[in-house]
C-alpha cells in the first residue's frame, strides 16, 4: 500500500509552540510500533491546521493504531485536535464487509484499475476483509493479509450472519491442477466455473460419482468426488515428508511466470513456495521477504552439505534484500518459479547450473 503521507501545510500557533516534527515523529512511531509492512495494513495520515486547530486526516485498516495516534496527538497540543480519520470499513459499505472468492482466480491489484499491477491472487472460497468500494472494485483483505482491489465480479460480498452461514457448509477443496464445475452430471455439459487447485467449495450432496457444489453467488454445479478432498480431512492430515513436498513441487513444472501470480495458472517465485507448502497443509507468507522470516535458519556451507529436501532457499543481492525464493530438492538441486517453474543446480558440472542463483544464495529456512 501507499506509504504513510505527511503532509505538513501549518502556520500559527502548532508550528510556533510545537513544531510539525513533533507530530511526524508522533506518526511514524505509531507506524513502526503498530503498521510496519504497508502491505498488510493501511495507515495514510495527513495534517494540517484549521483555525489554529490540528486536523488529523486520511485512513486506516487498524483501529488501534488510529486510537494511539489521536491520544498522542491530544496529549502534544492544548487545543482540540479534530479527527477526520476514516477508520476501515467504510460506514458506506454498510454490514456487507464479509467477501468470498467467486471465480477460479480473483486479481488483486495495487490500485483500482484493470491495467495496474497485480499484487497477489485469491482462489475460489477464499475468504477477504472489504474496506471500501471505487468503481468496480472492492478495496479487500486476503487470509494472507495482502491488500489490494478486487473486482466486484470475482467476489460475493455477505453480511455477517450470511458469512457465518457459508462458514457453516460441509466443504471440499479441489485436488487436481485444472477442472470445471459442470452444469449438469455430465462431463460434456456446459461449464458454471473453471476451476484451479485449492478451490474451496460448499457440498450439498453426493449424487453416484457426482458432488453437487454451492457457489458464494447461489450458483450451482456438479464436480467428480474424485477430484476433490474433504476440507476438514485436508485440514487435519499429517504433517508431510519432504518426499510430498517435493512431488507437489515437480507438478507444478512448466508453469509459467506470473507476477502476482498464485495459482496453478501461473505463479511468481513465493507464490509458487506458497501454494506448495498449502497444499501440504502449511501456511507460508505471502513474498519471499516474509518467508524468510519463517523456520530456523540453516548455515550455508560451500559444499550445500548442511541442506536438507525441502529447505526454502533465498537469494538477492545481499542478506537484507530478498527477491527470490527455491525449494531445495537435494544433490544441489533446486525447483523454483523463473521464467516457468524450473530445476536448476548449484553444481558447476550439471547442465542446469545457475551461476547466478548460486552467486546470490542468502539464506536458508527450515520450516518443517
Amino acid at each position: 500500500m501507499k506509504k504513510v503521507l505527511f503532509y505538513i501545510a501549518w502556520v500559527g500557533l502548532f508550528t510556533a509552540v510545537y513544531g510539525a516534527s513533533s507530530a511526524e515523529k508522533i506518526i511514524t512511531a505509531i507506524d513502526s510500533e503498530m503498521i510496519g509492512d504497508h502491505r498488510l495494513a493501511i495507515f495514510d495520515i495527513e495534517l494540517s491546521e484549521q483555525d489554529s486547530m490540528l486536523v488529523v486526516k486520511g485512513e486506516t485498516s487498524v483501529p488501534a493504531a488510529h486510537d494511539t495516534l489521536i491520544a498522542r496527538l491530544n496529549r502534544l497540543v492544548e487545543y482540540p485536535v479534530i479527527d477526520s480519520v476514516q477508520v476501515l470499513p467504510d460506514p458506506e459499505l454498510g454490514d456487507r464487509i464479509y467477501g468470498i472468492i467467486n471465480v477460479s482466480t480473483a486479481h488483486q491489484r495495487r490500485i483500482p484499475d484493470v491495467r495496474a499491477e497485480m499484487v497477489n491472487q485469491a482462489l475460489m472460497g477464499e475468504t477477504v476483509k472489504i474496506f471500501k468500494n471505487k468503481g468496480n472494485y472492492y478495496l479487500t483483505q486476503l487470509p494472507d493479509g495482502y491488500i489490494g482491489w478486487i473486482m466486484h465480479e470475482s467476489v460475493t460480498t455477505k453480511s455477517l450472519l450470511e458469512f457465518n452461514q457459508w462458514r457453516q457448509n460441509e466443504k471440499v477443496i479441489f485436488n487436481r491442477k485444472y477442472g470445471v464445475i459442470h452444469s449438469e452430471k455430465d462431463a460434456g455439459s456446459l461449464p458454471v466455473r473453471d476451476l484451479t487447485q485449492g478451490a474451496i467449495l460448499a457440498k450439498l450432496a453426493q449424487e453416484d460419482e457426482w458432488i453437487l457444489v454451492l457457489l458464494p453467488n447461489g450458483d450451482r454445479g456438479y464436480i467428480l468426488a474424485s477430484d476433490v478432498i474433504d476440507q476438514d480431512a485436508f485440514e487435519t492430515q499429517p504433517p508431510p515428508t519432504a518426499e510430498e513436498i517435493i512431488k507437489t513441487a515437480k507438478e507444478f513444472m512448466g508453469t509459467p511466470y506470473l507476477w502476482g501470480g498464485r495459482s496453478t495458472k501461473g505463479v511468481d517465485c513465493s507464490g509458487f513456495t506458497n501454494l506448495v507448502f498449502r497444499f501440504n497443509g502449511i501456511e507460508l507468507p505471502r513474498d519471499a521477504n516474509m518467508q524468510v522470516q519463517t523456520g530456523t535458519k540453516v548455515a550455508i556451507d560451500s559444499d550445500y552439505g548442511n541442506l536438507k529436501t525441502g529447505d526454502l532457499l533465498f537469494f538477492g543481492p545481499h542478506s537484507q534484500r530478498i527477491t527470490h525464493v527455491a525449494i531445495y530438492i537435494g544433490d544441489k538441486q533446486f525447483i523454483h518459479s523463473d521464467g516457468i517453474v524450473r530445476i536448476n543446480s548449484f553444481n558447476p558440472d550439471d547442465k542446469n547450473y545457475s551461476e547466478y542463483r548460486a552467486r546470490h544464495l542468502q539464506a536458508v529456512r527450515r520450516v518443517f
